[in-house]
């Protein structure tokens, strides 16, 4: 959908005021960030926005993003024949193409391995 229209109804959801006070200053600066890109689709981040848009977070069928060097991993939920999901090949392909257009340094590799777990201290 429209960057714009999404950025506001996912702050109307989150509540923009919260949101800014639970991250503080750096949460301006993710803030401004975010609206540059809905509303140019221009800046620094506006690519990486676009790359964690086009992979639908929280979504049904990528369970999970890391960058793993110069390589952004999509695990795919998997299919009933233990391959992944089409949705989630369509979505690598998809943020593929958003690397390519920006010419970002990075490849995409699919993985139906389960993600690493975050660390603890």
């Amino acid at each position: 959908g429209d960057p714009g229209k999404l950025l506001k109804v996912r702050l109307e959801a989150l509540g923009e005021d919260n949101l800014k006070s639970l991250l503080g200053e750096a949460g301006d600066t993710a803030l401004e960030a975010l609206a540059d890109y809905a509303e140019r689709g221009e800046g620094e981040a506006a690519s990486f926005l676009e790359l964690i848009e086009v992979l639908e977070p929280g979504g049904d069928s990528v369970v999970h993003v890391a960058l793993d060097g110069d390589t952004v991993v999509v695990y795919c939920k998997p299919d009933t024949h233990g391959t992944p999901g089409k949705k989630c090949v369509r979505l690598a392909g998809r943020a593929a193409d958003v690397i390519g257009r920006w010419r970002l340094p990075l490849k995409v590799k699919i993985s139906i391995e389960q993600p690493p777990l975050p660390l603890r201290t």
